[in-house]
């Protein structure tokens, strides 16, 4: 069976309990801290932020490689690379859906396989190489510059 639990250390030695407030049951004060406790241990939330952390300085760090990023406004340089920002944070967060689907368990970052691990990282690199080739090759959303290196890699 799924298991979509709250995704918690002490939630996967707590499966058992019938309690459906989980390890907050004991918990005191405010109902505000309740909910920003559940908020704070989504595995969902927590890749966002990584992701976000991640890929937002890397977005900005590449945009030489880019035609006419150089030449762009700061703001709309900014605009667009929170665009690609918000793309891989998307990439990341199917990914994790797609292993947890087929793992079972939400919770499955805590401890994850070498399986979870692989699959996690190879749909992520999937996705990045096809959406690459689709906006460089069919959809002509982006061009490289002169200094983007070449290689074996799509559009490369």
């Amino acid at each position: 069976m799924r298991s979509w639990r709250k995704c918690t250390k002490s939630s996967l030695y707590r499966q058992g309990e019938g309690n459906h407030h989980g390890y907050m049951a004991g918990l005191k004060g405010t109902e505000i801290i309740s909910w920003a406790r559940v908020v704070v241990d989504l595995p969902e939330l927590n890749i966002a932020i990584l992701a976000f952390l991640l890929s937002f300085p890397w977005e900005m760090l590449q945009g030489p490689f880019f035609q006419g990023m150089t030449e762009a406004r700061h703001g709309d340089a900014v605009r667009i690379c929170m665009l690609a920002t918000l793309g891989d944070v998307s990439i990341m967060l199917v990914n994790f859906w797609i292993v947890a689907w087929v793992g079972g368990r939400r919770c499955w970052l805590l401890e994850p396989t070498r399986a979870q691990v692989a699959g996690f990282t190879g749909l992520g690199l999937a996705a990045t190489i096809l959406f690459e080739i689709l906006a460089t090759q069919v959809w002509h959303r982006w061009h490289y510059s002169a200094l983007m290196p070449n290689g074996p890699c799509p559009g490369g």
